[in-house]
């Protein structure tokens, strides 16, 4: 009875794999990973003033409860049209939604690290995904244009581009 059972679970597990196998074939993931890196460029205009202007970049994913920094750009001094070359790399996954969040902030006191030391001009949010696939269904990448808000003013203080390009 023992030979007999273990000949049963050694053909079970046989037919699983191969319809794992299967499955994969049809929806045609194979070994495939199903995420990649992302390099987002960011640029704004239409701020309210010059400023010496940092972008902040914030993650979440689905399952998380907080949001977490994922990079920052260079300072760029007296713009109200800043155009960061510093890129803000992140880790795209297609199957988690992920959320991303910008914040622009007026560096008014460059010898404080702190941003909480900083004048908070406003965020944008956007899911990674349509980062990723700029904005459009149809494959015609654009960039993906946000408004920037402030909670405590009224009307935008802003807008956000940002272009993903997977590396």
């Amino acid at each position: 009875m023992g030979i007999a059972h273990a000949a049963t679970k050694s053909t079970d597990h046989f037919q699983i794999e191969e319809v794992n196998e299967a499955a994969a074939l049809a929806t045609g993931v194979q070994d495939r990973d199903l995420s990649s890196r992302v390099e987002l460029h960011v640029s704004c205009f239409d701020l309210r003033k010059k400023m010496m202007a940092r972008c902040v970049v914030y993650l979440k994913r689905s399952q998380d409860a907080k949001w977490a920094e994922v990079g920052k750009t260079e300072v760029i001094p007296d713009t109200s049209e800043p155009k960061f070359v510093k890129s803000i790399i992140v880790d795209f996954n297609f199957e988690v939604q992920q959320k991303i969040r910008f914040e622009m902030y007026n560096i008014t006191a460059p010898s404080n690290k702190k941003m909480s030391a900083q004048e908070f001009v406003g965020s944008a949010e956007a899911f990674l995904a349509e980062i990723v696939t700029g904005g459009a269904a149809g494959g015609d990448r654009q960039p993906v244009r946000r408004t920037l808000e402030h909670h405590q003013r009224q009307g935008p203080c802003g807008s956000l581009l940002v272009v993903g390009d997977e590396m």
